[in-house]
């Protein structure tokens, strides 16, 4: 495992250096986890400061995320990376949120 610390604020674009550098030589994979909300009164929803205790609701993995080992140096990687054109302001209101897509 390959521990990498990224600072977000350091440059415009940090995470595609770190990948570009790093997917060449293994794939990775990224557990995506939940805490599920047990208690209201000590997990308030509307309060994104307070921080949730591990010991009342534990880290639930609900997906993984597999990148192949693979090569995204190249320009038409960048092309396929960039932001989907949208609608001003985002999605019509009509829209659901799960239908919209960047892909074909």
């Amino acid at each position: 495992m390959v521990r990498r610390a990224v600072d977000p604020a350091a440059a415009p674009e940090v995470f595609r250096p770190a990948l570009q550098a790093e997917l060449p030589e293994r794939p990775y994979a990224f557990d995506i986890q939940v805490q599920l909300c047990t208690d209201l009164e000590r997990m308030p929803v509307e309060d994104l400061t307070v921080e949730w205790p591990e010991q009342l609701s534990p880290f639930v993995t609900v997906a993984t995320l597999r990148l192949p080992q693979q090569d995204i140096s190249g320009p038409d990687n960048l092309e396929k990376m960039a932001p989907c054109p949208s609608h001003p302001g985002g999605s019509p209101p009509s829209t659901p949120r799960w239908a919209t897509s960047c892909g074909p």
